[in-house]
Parts: structure tokens; sequence; C-alpha cells
């Protein structure tokens, strides 16, 4: 979201007398983007989106149980094979590869996408440890140059 403030003739308060004077000179209008952090957006509560994506999760889970408890360990179980040290080992490397690929994409990956909330929630724990109570959440302010 960029946002940009500008005015027509804003007055300021003069030091030495009560009348005011004109600073819309020296006032320029001013771009800047807001952060909107942990705040989610309209597009992301769309219910249409929101069904869609809950189609494809409900789906997805469906055919992955369908894989991963029938498809892959009867075959295995019924062949009856009796697996030799070299493919044990291959199929012992290929858990080892599968479970650092699942922690990466659920623990490591979501961890990286919400980096900025997280660092504004440090930032936030810092302040408040060391003056209490100014660590909370204030909206951005415009800046005025």
């Amino acid at each position: 979201i960029v946002e940009v403030e500008h005015s027509d003739k804003e007055k300021a308060p003069s030091v030495d007398s009560k009348t005011e004077k004109d600073v819309s000179h020296t006032v320029a209008p001013v771009e800047h983007e807001v952060i909107r952090a942990g705040i989610t957006d309209e597009k992301d509560l769309d219910p249409v989106a929101l069904n869609k994506a809950f189609k494809f999760a409900a789906w997805s889970s469906v055919v992955l149980t369908v894989i991963l408890i029938i498809l892959i360990p009867l075959p295995l179980f019924f062949a009856s094979t009796v697996y030799d040290v070299g493919s044990l080992k291959a199929w012992v490397i290929v858990a080892i590869i599968w479970a650092f690929l699942a922690s990466f994409t659920v623990v490591i990956y979501p961890l990286y996408e919400s980096k900025d909330s997280l660092i504004m929630i440090c930032k936030g724990i810092v302040k408040d440890l060391f003056k209490p109570g100014s660590g909370k959440y204030t909206a951005p302010t415009p800046v005025v140059a």
C-alpha cells in the first residue's frame, strides 16, 4: 500500500504571535510505504479462493494418504523381499533425505516466510526488556520532509 499525503494550504502557528503562517511552500508531497506486518489482506480472505484452496488441500491429503499408506507399503510387504545390506542402506538414505526435506518444508520455510513479522516481534521484545511498555506495536506514521 502506498499512500501519498499532500496539503493545499497548511497553517502552522508562529512562535512570536498567535497568527498563523502559510507553510504550504515547505510541505512537499510525501510518498511512503505502509508496512502491514501481521495483518491479513482482504484478497487473502476471498471466500472463493479459500474454498478452492480447501478443496485442493482435501484432495491432496486423500491422494497422499492412499499413496503413502496403501500403494507404497503393501506391495513391499506382499513381495516378501529380504533386503541385502546395500538395498537396506538405499532405503535408509531415501528415508533420511525425505525427513530432511519434510522438516525444511514444514519448519524452516514457514519461518522464512514470516521473517518480517518475527523480526518485528523480536525488536518489540528487546525494547520491552530494556524499557517496559515501549515494545508495543504502533502503526507506522507518515514522515513529512
